[in-house]
């Protein structure tokens, strides 16, 4: 096992040398506010978001829509890192234009976030808590009939059929087990509920739709140009 001095510069090399690969690019801000402003026929009103191209952290969040501060940030090192980890052995032509497509198609879904929530507003939030308590309910239903209840019984069990001396421990072991099983169901269950959740939400249904835009539409190619030398955006 590496000393945690060593996995620490180790970690702080590798984001260097991820840095080192983002590209210079341009955005063109006020074509992406048009395209994003289009659903259908109509124009979506509302004020224009902020913008923001973050570097790091690495956690895994390609882009977000925080719609109390109407801001889009879109990580480009998290971007790099994921194409590079998907496609380690892409030239330096093929990174770039996968860098494109990628910051592109990111910028296109956090703008499906904004379109949607300026045309209907707090409904998206009304929705996504309106299923979060759904699933809190049938998580709870599932954890009393599938774990609590049988819980219960072989403690009650143990003691009639070994009497409070001896069933006592017993029922104490099956409680201390039931914590364990319990903490993981609900483990469990938080991380399925959240993933349904996010895939059968309006919102987030309607997102991915929307970043589907820049493969079907030749207006969003120039959203992002990146650059032929090697600074960073």
């Amino acid at each position: 096992m590496k000393p945690a001095i060593i996995e620490f510069v180790e970690s702080l090399l590798e984001k260097v040398r991820l840095v080192r690969r983002i590209p210079s690019f341009r955005f063109d801000r006020s074509l992406f506010i048009d395209l994003i402003r289009k659903h259908g026929d109509e124009v979506v009103e509302g004020d224009e978001p902020e913008i923001d191209f973050a570097v790091g952290p690495i956690d895994g969040v390609l882009g977000t829509f925080e719609g109390k501060e109407n801001r889009i940030t879109i990580d480009v090192l998290e971007v790099v890192f994921e194409i590079l980890f998907k496609n380690p052995t892409l030239n330096e032509q093929e990174f770039r234009q996968a860098f494109d497509k990628e910051v592109t198609r990111v910028l296109a879904h956090e703008g499906g976030h904004w379109n949607i929530e300026k045309r209907v507003g707090a409904w998206v939030y009304i929705e996504r808590l309106a299923l979060a308590i759904v699933f809190m309910f049938v998580g709870w239903f599932l954890l009393v009939r599938l774990l609590l209840v049988p819980l219960y019984s072989i403690a009650m069990a143990g003691i009639g059929a070994f009497g409070l001396w001896f069933g006592i421990p017993v029922a104490i072991a099956t409680f201390l087990i039931g914590v364990e099983l319990v903490s993981r169901f609900l483990l469990l269950w938080h991380g399925l509920s959240a993933m349904l959740i996010y895939k059968i939400t309006w919102g987030e249904r309607f997102a991915r739709s929307f970043e589907r835009k820049p493969f079907e539409e030749s207006a969003w190619e120039d959203v992002i140009v990146v650059s032929d030398d090697d600074r960073v955006g």
